[in-house]
């Protein structure tokens, strides 16, 4: 049997997430092939999938990771048609070559159009059916033509697919809520399968026994992840090892800053950095507060081990503005503003997280309801019945 998948290149998640579907699928004898770009490539050279390299998609950012819409739609202007083409004929060509049994898409709408042009079973994940664009939050009309896009181009392009999975607690604990307002057409074919976990925590030992197996002391235990693009990963690492070096005595740190394969690490006084955290789930167990951006992957995981947030969504990023702000309305953490990021700031949002039990008791809570449900079983499931 033959799985095509084809994960959004941007950032890490939506690789990460599709990866772990494929392993399983790899011992059940799948032959496997992903299409992807940019950040995602490095993560499959790692794993050892065989990949196609996909055109890439990308909009106007800042160092930080701040999107640009206005330099983006001046970019774009004239050309969004012809990339989006360009992405289907190659999507085309190579799932005409792979001859696949089915089609899995990670919010790559090219390889859903691909799939079905080719008379193929298509399979999408998604955590997005309502797309702001960046900058149009901040605006009354600008709103409009994101729901006149969603709702009809990308709605009728999703809704091709056999069946489409959101890895998310379904609704009224639904980490992306906002953009998640399902047409009615496509209401038969969504299934809320929770959170995709490679690593369970009541598979793990006790949290204090992963402290110490760890290195660290029975001191508050602060878990900081870099994401987002390459270069956004490292701005953001290095404004947070900054900011966290001389954090108070009382509190212990470890920042990962999201290099895959890098063997970096270094400690100093009450703060360790590792370049790549390849014990992350370890680390997620042992951990009292997770400081991060939005992204989905990220924040559905923590709340899945049942852990408080301190959420620093990028700037202009609509979906992990968007996530942060429904993680802190089910009050399981607290945003802050990046363009105000300080140390003072950091720890003034630390300390009133932790005086404060109601965080970690929502957070418990929602790690309960995410513990009924079993992701990769079910995706798995569903692709091999599928197929």
């Amino acid at each position: 049997m033959k799985i095509y998948f084809a994960p959004c290149g941007i950032g890490l998640g939506h690789v990460g997430r599709t990866l772990e579907i494929a392993k399983r699928l790899k011992k059940e004898k799948c032959e496997i092939l992903f299409s992807s770009y940019a950040d995602a490539l490095e993560v499959l050279k790692s794993e050892n999938f065989r990949f196609v390299e996909a055109p890439t998609f990308r909009y106007w950012v800042w160092p930080d990771g701040t999107p640009d819409p206005w330099r983006t739609l001046k970019w774009l202007s004239g050309k969004l048609v012809g990339v989006f083409l360009k992405q289907v004929k190659f999507e085309v060509e190579n799932i005409g070559r792979f001859k696949p049994n089915l089609v899995f898409s990670d919010s790559r709408l090219s390889t859903v159009y691909a799939g079905w042009l080719l008379g193929k079973k298509v399979v999408t994940m998604l955590n997005q059916f309502h797309v702001v664009g960046p900058g149009f939050i901040y605006y009354r009309f600008l709103p409009k033509i994101s729901d006149i896009f969603s709702f009809t181009f990308l709605a009728t392009g999703w809704g091709l697919s056999e069946k489409i999975l959101v890895p998310d607690l379904p609704p009224p604990n639904s980490v992306s809520a906002v953009n998640l307002r399902i047409p009615k057409p496509l209401k038969n074919k969504v299934e809320f399968i929770g959170p995709i976990l490679p690593v369970k925590p009541e598979s793990l030992p006790d949290k204090e026994s992963l402290k110490r197996r760890l290195g660290f002391d029975g001191r508050p235990l602060i878990h900081v992840a870099a994401s987002g693009y390459g270069w956004e990963r490292l701005w953001f690492g290095r404004k947070l090892v900054k900011y966290f070096s001389g954090f108070p005595e009382k509190y212990q740190v470890v920042v990962s800053l999201g290099l895959k394969n890098s063997s970096s690490f270094f400690k100093s006084g009450n703060l360790t950095v590792y370049g790549w955290l390849s014990r992350r789930f370890e680390v997620l167990k042992a951990c009292d507060l997770v400081v991060c951006k939005g992204g989905h992957t990220t924040l559905t995981q923590a709340l899945a081990y049942g852990k408080p947030m301190l959420l620093i969504p990028t700037p202009e990023q609509t979906e992990q503005i968007l996530n942060a702000k429904t993680v802190e309305k089910l009050g399981a953490g607290k945003v802050v503003d990046q363009r105000w990021l300080s140390k003072k700031l950091l720890v003034s949002a630390v300390e009133e997280i932790f005086s404060s039990e109601s965080y970690w008791r929502k957070a418990e809570n929602l790690g309960k309801i995410a513990s009924k449900f079993d992701a990769l079983s079910l995706a798995t499931k569903t692709v091999l019945d599928l197929a």
